[in-house]
């Protein structure tokens, strides 16, 4: 049961591409919004997924940048959401309280694409977000790992080459990393994390299922 008491609550949805977390992820935003009114209730996402996000002229060069220029290395990648996500946690630290977050991906998802890649190592990259989640004082209450078995079959229609050449050839060392983290919970080993819930979520149905699956644990 997820208790949202009187505390900042950040609840966030993660998995690969295409299964469903930025759908589910704003359908649990409005309900919220309906549910809980008074409430500061804040939504955002990664650079790339910004129709709904937290924006300030910061986060539309990163994302315009990241958008728009489809020869962008991976290095370079990497360092602009990491640069994103450092503005974002600032601009948490100015919400109203007690706020309830919700977040589609997180630093989990650039460090399990990241880690595919090979740009950096994991202890580096684990360890350089850990120290800015710290620095900002960032909770992560909840996570919820989205999964659907339909998903590859999914990346391969998709008319975004991009996407496809960048994502299907890693796409088994991403859930590797998805799994050992989320799946298997290893993520809770570290101490930031200890009080993290972490929900694995079977997207294979109707979206109403799925949501109705997420809305029980409240």
């Amino acid at each position: 049961m997820i208790l949202l008491d009187s505390n900042n609550k950040r609840l966030i949805f993660e998995g690969e591409d295409k299964s469903g977390k930025t759908t589910l992820s704003y359908l649990l935003y409005e309900y919220m919004i309906k549910k809980y009114k008074g409430r500061p209730i804040y939504y955002s996402s990664e650079p790339i997924n910004d129709k709904n996000s937290i924006q300030d002229s910061s986060r539309k060069i990163i994302r315009d940048m990241i958008k728009y220029n489809k020869n962008i290395s991976e290095e370079t990648r990497n360092c602009l959401f990491f640069l994103d996500r450092e503005i974002l946690y600032n601009t948490m630290n100015k919400f109203k309280f007690p706020y309830i977050f919700i977040s589609d991906r997180s630093f989990l998802s650039n460090l399990c694409i990241q880690n595919a890649f090979e740009v950096n190592t994991f202890e580096n990259l684990f360890h350089q977000n850990i120290d800015l989640i710290k620095r900002y004082n960032i909770p992560t209450n909840v996570i919820f790992y989205i999964k659907r078995d339909k998903s590859l079959y999914d990346l391969e229609n998709s008319n975004d080459d991009v996407l496809k050449k960048n994502l299907l050839h890693h796409r088994k060392k991403i859930n590797e990393m998805y799994e050992k983290l989320l799946g298997k919970k290893e993520l809770l080993n570290h101490d930031i994390f200890i009080n993290t819930k972490i929900f694995t979520i079977n997207n294979n149905g109707p979206i109403a299922e799925t949501l109705s699956k997420i809305l029980s644990y409240f």
